[in-house]
């Protein structure tokens, strides 16, 4: 399984959001719109909580790994431990 092609596009992402931002009015690339800074934010927030599965405010380097191999397991949905777009369709209601 290769999973740093999983792992290292989200350290990246996680990387990219989490830094400082130049301007005051420019986050992640987006001018304006409050609204969607307030969104984000609380996303990146939950899928901290997520990971930090101690509690301890911190995220450790095996709470990272697990929950990323956990979330890979659970969009597996046919368990040959590889994605397919059809692994990542949205459930069905």
């Amino acid at each position: 399984m290769k999973l740093s092609y999983f792992v290292i596009p989200l350290a990246l992402g996680l990387a990219a959001c989490s830094s400082q931002q130049s301007q005051k009015d420019d986050w992640h690339g987006h001018k304006g719109h409050p609204h969607m800074k307030k969104d984000f934010q609380a996303m990146r927030e939950q899928h901290f909580a997520m990971m930090d599965q101690d509690g301890d405010g911190q995220v450790s380097r095996t709470e990272y790994m697990q929950f990323h191999v956990d979330h890979f397991q659970a969009m597996d949905h046919d368990n040959d431990g590889q994605l397919t777009l059809d692994d990542m369709k949205p459930p069905r209601k």
